[in-house]
C-alpha cells in the first residue's frame, strides 16, 4: 500500500505541482514527495478537525485503503485549504472503480486524472460523448456549489457536461465547434457569459478559472488541471472575483521552471537595482493593474481608488526606477517578468 501511496502522491505532485506527505494514523511516516520530514502534528487536528492551518502549513485527512491518514502541504491560505480538499478527494478516488461509479462519478474520475485513456475512451462510447475540441472551467464561490451546479446544468447542460467536485467548487465542461476551435478568446467569452448569468439568476459571484481548448474528451484531464494551475496562480496574485484563463498565466509557468540562477540572470539583464521595485508592493500592484486593464488609466485608477494624477506619478515612479516605459509592449512584457518574480515563492527581494 506504500508504493501505491507514494504513486499516487507522485501524481499530485506532477498534476499540481504541490508537495504532499502522508502520515499513518498512528503518527508514523508512511509516504511523502516532500524533501523534508514533518514528523509532530497539531493535536487539535488529531482530535477531530479535519483541516488545520498552522504556522505556515495545512493539515488534511484522507482515506487510503481502508485505513486513516494525515496529510501536511506546504502554505497556510485560503487556497491551500482549497487544494487540501482536492488532493484528499483526489487520492480517495485514485482507489474508486469507474464502472461502480455514477455518470458524475465517473467524470469526476476521469476529470481529475484517476483514468487510462482507454477508459476514458469506453466512458464516452458508452455514454455517446461528442468527439469535439473541449475545454474546462472551475467554477467557486464561497457558498454552497449545489443550487449553481443545479442552474449550469439546466441552462448550460445541453452545450457540455457539470459536475460538482467540492463542496464550494464545481467543473463545466464545454465541448467547441469545430469552426470555433480555433478562436483563442471564445472560452473566456464563455466564462464571462457564464459568470453574468449566474449573479443575474442567483445573486452569486462567482471565480472562473478557464483551460485551453484540447482535442478531445480523452484530454479533458489536462484542461482540468490547467484550470486548477490557474487558480493557484490567481490567487497568489490576490486577484479574486473575475474570470482567469491559463493562457493568461503562461509566461508565470515559464518563469516558475526557471532555474534560480537564470531567474537572476534575466533579472539583472531588466534593472541594475531590481531590490527596489521589487520590495515595493504599491508599485507592483499598480503597474499589474494597469497592464490588466489594457493600459487604460481611468479603468486602472478607477479600480485601484486612485486619483489619475496619482495612477501617473506612480507609472512614472516604475520607469525612473527600471527604466521601463510600460505603455510600450516590450517593455511591459519585462515588467510583468519583475511581477512574477516578486510573487514567486522563495525569492528573495
Amino acid at each position: 500500500m506504500e508504493k501505491e501511496l507514494s504513486r499516487v502522491l507522485q501524481g499530485v505532485k506532477e498534476k499540481t505541482g504541490i508537495l504532499v506527505q502522508a502520515i499513518s494514523e498512528n503518527g508514523e511516516y508512511f509516504a511523502s514527495t516532500m524533501a523534508e520530514y514533518i514528523a509532530d502534528l497539531p493535536s487539535a487536528f488529531t482530535s477531530g478537525a479535519s483541516v488545520i492551518q498552522l504556522e505556515g502549513k495545512t493539515y488534511f485527512k484522507f482515506n487510503f485503503g481502508g485505513n486513516l491518514f494525515y496529510a501536511v502541504i506546504g502554505g497556510d491560505g485560503e487556497s491551500e485549504r482549497r487544494f487540501a480538499n482536492l488532493i484528499a478527494g483526489y487520492i480517495e478516488l485514485s482507489e474508486s472503480k469507474p464502472k461502480q461509479l455514477s455518470f458524475d462519478e465517473q467524470l469526476g474520475f476521469i476529470l481529475t486524472g484517476n483514468s487510462t485513456k482507454g477508459k476514458a475512451l469506453q466512458f464516452m462510447n458508452d455514454y455517446s460523448l461528442p468527439k469535439n475540441p473541449l475545454y474546462v472551467m472551475t467554477i467557486k464561490t464561497d457558498r454552497d456549489i449545489s443550487d449553481i451546479s443545479e442552474f449550469l446544468s439546466s441552462y448550460f447542460g445541453g452545450e457540455g457536461a457539470v459536475v460538482s467536485l467540492t463542496n464550494d467548487t464545481c467543473a463545466y465542461i464545454r465541448y467547441v465547434e469545430q469552426s470555433d476551435a480555433a478562436d483563442l478568446l471564445t472560452p473566456v467569452r464563455q466564462a464571462e457569459i457564464l459568470k453574468r448569468s449566474v449573479f443575474e439568476e442567483l445573486g452569486v459571484v462567482v471565480n472562473v478559472y478557464v483551460g485551453s481548448i484540447v482535442k478531445s474528451f480523452l484530454d479533458v484531464s489536462k484542461s482540468y488541471f490547467q484550470a486548477l494551475s490557474t487558480e493557484k496562480a490567481s490567487r497568489e496574485r490576490g486577484l479574486n472575483g473575475g474570470v482567469y484563463a491559463y493562457k493568461d498565466y503562461l509566461l508565470d509557468k515559464i518563469a516558475e521552471e526557471l532555474p534560480p540562477e537564470k531567474l537572476e540572470e534575466y533579472l539583472s539583464a531588466l534593472t541594475f537595482s531590481a531590490s527596489e521595485i521589487l520590495g515595493d508592493e504599491e508599485l507592483l500592484t499598480t503597474g499589474d493593474c494597469f497592464l490588466r486593464n489594457n493600459l487604460n488609466v481611468s479603468e486602472t485608477a478607477r479600480e485601484m481608488y486612485i486619483h489619475r494624477n496619482t495612477l501617473i506619478y506612480r507609472l512614472e515612479k516604475i520607469e525612473k526606477l527600471t527604466g521601463l516605459d510600460i505603455k510600450k509592449f516590450s517593455d511591459a512584457l519585462n515588467f510583468k517578468l519583475l511581477y512574477i518574480i516578486s510573487k514567486m515563492d522563495g525569492y528573495e527581494k
